[in-house]
C-alpha cells in the first residue's frame, strides 16, 4: 500500500506484533495508520504509537465477526444487529477497547476504523461518545471500490475531517516557559509536570469572548469510551495568568439538562456557598456526536437508549482535592457538611437540584473548606415544563437504595441526594480507612455494587444498602469497633435517619418522610457530631482498597453516562448498523 503510491499522505504499519507504550499487549491494532512525514524515517514509525494514529485496521476470522446484517427481506425493526455469541461479543469488545485507546491518547471528537473478516469481507465503523456507526459487511474482493474510495476520501480529509480537535494545539516554547511555574506552584504536581503541554480553547458563552489555557496531561479522565468522557486539567489563564480547572466533557445535549455553565452562574447569583468559583464555560463550536442521528434512519437496525452529546468546557476557579486525600476522619466529615449546606441552598435558595452526588464530586480545598461541583447533571426545581429523563441519574455506588430497586418509574427526589451523602461517607471510609477482614470487605462489596439484570435489561440493585441500614451488613458494633466514637455515631445517625423510608407506610416513616423534604435534619446531624470531643487528629487517608466486583457487572452500564467502571471491563456503546456504501459518507 505505501509503494502504490494510492494514499501520498498516509504511511500503514503492521502492528500485529508490535507492543506500544500506552497499553498492555491485547490493545494492538492489526495496521496502524499514520499521516505520512517526510521528516519522520520510515524505520522510526514501524511501531505502534497510539497517540499518532490516524487510522487503524483490525483484522478477524469471519466466525469473529461481531454483527450479524438482516436478510434482505427482514423486517429491520425485530432484527439484533449485534450477535450474542462468545466469539462475537470478545470481538466486539475488542473493537471498544481500540477504539476507547484512539481517543484516550489523542484529542478526538470521533475516530473511523476498518475491519477486516476472513479473507475478503470488511466493515467500516465510525466512533463517537454516543456509540458507534457499523456499515453492511462487504467483499472488498469482489468491490474493491467500497474499501478504495474510503481510504482514498480518509487520504485527503483535513485533521477536522478525521476526527481531530483542532482547538488542541501544542503550546509554543513561550506559552510553555510561562505557565510551567505556575503549574508548578499549584500544589497539584507533587512529582513534577510531565509530557508536553497543549493549549485549550474555551469559547464563552455568556460573553462570545475566547479564552486560551495552558495545560499538561488531565489528572482525571473517563474510563470508558461512551458517555460524557468527563476529563480534568489544572490549567493555566494566559490572560488572568494564574492556574485553574479546566473540565473537558461531552454534555448531554438534551433539554432537560441545562449547561453547567449557566447552573454556576445562577447559584453564584443566589449567593450559595461551597461551591467553586466560576470562570467561563461554553460549547466547543459545533462538536456534536451524529451516531444518535441515525437511529431512526430505514435502513438502522433498533437501537434504544443513545443519548446525543455536545463537546463543553467549563472553567473553575477554585483548585480542590479529593476527598480521599482527607487528613483525618474530621475533615471528611467537615468536608461532606459543607457539601451539604451548598446542596440546601442550592436547592431551597437557587432553585437547583444537584442529582449527582458522589464521591468524585466532592472536593477539599487547600483551606480544607469542601466544595459541591459537577453540577452538570442538576435540573433548576421551577422548570417544570421539562420531562423527567427517561435515563437514569447518579452513579451506582452513590444512588440511594430507592432509585436502585426501581430507576426508572420513582422519580429522582431530594431525599434520594440526601441518602447519598451518606454513602459517600461509608464508601470513603470503607475504601481509605478500611475494614480489613475478608467477610467485611464481601459486605462492602454486598453495599456498593450489589446488581441484578432484570428482563426489561435494566440493572437494579439496593438490597445491599437496605440491609446496611437495617444493621445486617456491618452492625453497629462493627462500625463503632473501627472508627472514632462521633464518627461511629454519626453513621449510625444517618443510618437511623434514612431507614424509616423502607419501612412500612407507619406514622414514623410519613414524619421522616416529611423531615427530608429539606436537608435541615442531615446538615443538625453532621453538625451535632462535629462538635463533639474524640475525633483524632491524624486518622487520615491510610490506603486504598479496591474493592473486586463480580465480573458480569461489567456487562451492564450502572450509569447512562458513566465515566468510570470498577468492573475493568469495557461497556459497550450503542451501535447502530449502516447499510452498504454509506458508511464512508
Amino acid at each position: 500500500m505505501n509503494a502504490s503510491g494510492f494514499c501520498p499522505h498516509l504511511h500503514f504499519v503492521d502492528t500485529s506484533r508490535n507492543r506500544g507504550a500506552h497499553f498492555d499487549d491485547v490493545v494492538k491494532p492489526d495496521i496502524s495508520v499514520y499521516h505520512r512525514d517526510e521528516s519522520v524515517a520510515p524505520k522510526q514509525r514501524n511501531k505502534l504509537d497510539w497517540p499518532d494514529i490516524e487510522l487503524y485496521v483490525v483484522a478477524k476470522d469471519l466466525d469473529e465477526d461481531p454483527f450479524l446484517d438482516p436478510s434482505k427481506d427482514a423486517l429491520r425493526a425485530l432484527c439484533r444487529f449485534q450477535r450474542a455469541d462468545k466469539l462475537a461479543r470478545t470481538a466486539r469488545q475488542q473493537l471498544v477497547s481500540y477504539a476507547y485507546a484512539h481517543h484516550s491518547t489523542q484529542f478526538r471528537v470521533f475516530t473511523f476504523s476498518v475491519c477486516l473478516l476472513g479473507p475478503s469481507a470488511a466493515r467500516l465503523i465510525r466512533w463517537d461518545r454516543s456509540g458507534a456507526v457499523v456499515s453492511e459487511r462487504f467483499d472488498w474482493r469482489e468491490d474493491p471500490n467500497t474499501l478504495a474510495e474510503f481510504l482514498w476520501r480518509f487520504d485527503h480529509m483535513s485533521g477536522a475531517q478525521r476526527g481531530h480537535d483542532t482547538t488542541v494545539t501544542r503550546a509554543t516554547e513561550e506559552e510553555t516557559r510561562v505557565a510551567l511555574p505556575y503549574l508548578k506552584a499549584s500544589g497539584k504536581f507533587p512529582n513534577g509536570v510531565t509530557g508536553p503541554l497543549h493549549k485549550f480553547l474555551v469559547h464563552d458563552d455568556a460573553t462570545g469572548k475566547d479564552h486560551y489555557f495552558i495545560a499538561p496531561s488531565p489528572f482525571s479522565s473517563s474510563a470508558v469510551l461512551p458517555g460524557r468522557a468527563s476529563a480534568g486539567y489544572i490549567a493555566f489563564d494566559l490572560q488572568k495568568q494564574i492556574c485553574v480547572y479546566l473540565k473537558d466533557c461531552w454534555r448531554i445535549d438534551e433539554e432537560e439538562v441545562e449547561q453547567e455553565g449557566r447552573i454556576y452562574r445562577r447559584l453564584h447569583e443566589h449567593k450559595v456557598p461551597h461551591i467553586a468559583v466560576f470562570g467561563c464555560a461554553g460549547d466547543v463550536g459545533t462538536q456534536r456526536t451524529l451516531t444518535q442521528d441515525f437511529a431512526d434512519k430505514e435502513w438502522a437496525c433498533p437501537t434504544d437508549g443513545l443519548i446525543p452529546y455536545h463537546h463543553y468546557r467549563l472553567i473553575l476557579e477554585t483548585i480542590g482535592w479529593e476527598l480521599e486525600t482527607f487528613r483525618s476522619t474530621r475533615q471528611l466529615c467537615m468536608a461532606l457538611r459543607d457539601a451539604v449546606i451548598a446542596h440546601s441552598c442550592a436547592y431551597s435558595v437557587a432553585k437547583v437540584f444537584h442529582r449527582d452526588v458522589s464521591a468524585g464530586n466532592i472536593l477539599i480545598t487547600k483551606e480544607g473548606e469542601g466544595i459541591l461541583i459537577d453540577w452538570e447533571l442538576s435540573k433548576t426545581i421551577d422548570r417544570e415544563d421539562v420531562v423527567q429523563p427517561t435515563w437514569s441519574m447518579g452513579t451506582w455506588q452513590f444512588m440511594s437504595a430507592a432509585r436502585l430497586k426501581d430507576p426508572q418509574a420513582r422519580r429522582h427526589e431530594l431525599p434520594d441526594d440526601l441518602e447519598s451523602f451518606l454513602w459517600v461517607l461509608t464508601y470513603d471510609l470503607f475504601r481509605h480507612r478500611p475494614i480489613l477482614p475478608s467477610t467485611i470487605e464481601l459486605n462492602v462489596k454486598e453495599i456498593f455494587h450489589q446488581q441484578s439484570m432484570c428482563s426489561d435489561g435494566l440493572a437494579r440493585g439496593g438490597d445491599g444498602k437496605i440491609l446496611f441500614l437495617l444493621g445486617v451488613k456491618l452492625s453497629r458494633r462493627a462500625i463503632e469497633a473501627h472508627y472514632p466514637p462521633p464518627c461511629a455515631a454519626l453513621i449510625q445517625d444517618l443510618r437511623s435517619l434514612f431507614l424509616p423510608l423502607y419501612a412500612e407506610d407507619d406514622a414514623e416513616a410519613h414524619q421522616i418522610r416529611l423531615s427530608l423534604q429539606s436537608s435541615t435534619k442531615v446538615i443538625e446531624i453532621f453538625c451535632a457530631r462535629l462538635s463533639e470531643d474524640g475525633w483524632p487528629s491524624d486518622d487520615g487517608c491510610t490506603q486504598t482498597v479496591f474493592y473486586k466486583v463480580p465480573n458480569d457487572t461489567g456487562k451492564r452500564r450502572r450509569r447512562v453516562d458513566s465515566d468510570s467502571d470498577d468492573s475493568g471491563e469495557e461497556p459497550l456503546p450503542k451501535i447502530v448498523r449502516l447499510e452498504g456504501e454509506t458508511g464512508s459518507s
